[in-house]
């Protein structure tokens, strides 16, 4: 699965983000770096569509971005933010499962495929231990384990980290 951009225009209240033409092929890993504010975190949220551009096009192997359902989209692009804020203290196991949310009908409990798949994802980041604890009890850098854990769970094809 290729990401190809095309006159990405993203604009906040004292900030705008430009990126003429840029493309991300299958099976790579690219690192995008840059100063603190330079737009890193809004061009991946752009990338993912969490954030709606206001020109251009993010494509998906030669598909707009915008077109894609938000179902179809979990399935095929997974996203973990710096840093994650739930109101819920959810066991690390169930915050994980989450992930699994696409792959559900709308009314389905996560079968035991799902859950063999998010621990999997917790034992693969190092954290299958901490599966039955409250995500609040967590270290910052283990609940960052546990956003990549939940991203893992998601299967998809596009991971953005930030």
């Amino acid at each position: 699965m290729s990401i190809r951009v095309r006159n990405l225009a993203f604009d906040y209240k004292d900030f705008r983000l430009r990126v003429a033409d840029l493309g991300f092929e299958r099976s790579r890993l690219t690192a995008i770096v840059g100063p603190n504010g330079a737009g890193k975190t809004t061009f991946l949220k752009c990338l993912g569509s969490l954030l709606p551009i206001s020109a251009g096009a993010v494509m998906v192997d030669d598909r707009d971005l915008v077109r894609f359902k938000n179902r179809e989209r979990a399935l095929r692009i997974g996203f973990v933010p710096q840093e994650h804020g739930s109101v819920f203290n959810y066991p690390v196991l169930d915050f994980v499962l989450l992930g699994r949310a696409a792959h559900l009908s709308v009314f389905a409990t996560p079968s035991a495929d799902d859950e063999r798949l998010a621990r999997e994802a917790l034992d693969y980041v190092g954290l299958e231990a901490f599966a039955e604890r409250p995500i609040a009890q967590l270290s910052s850098g283990e609940r960052r384990l546990a956003l990549i854990a939940r991203a893992l769970a998601q299967a998809t094809e596009i991971l953005l980290m930030d």
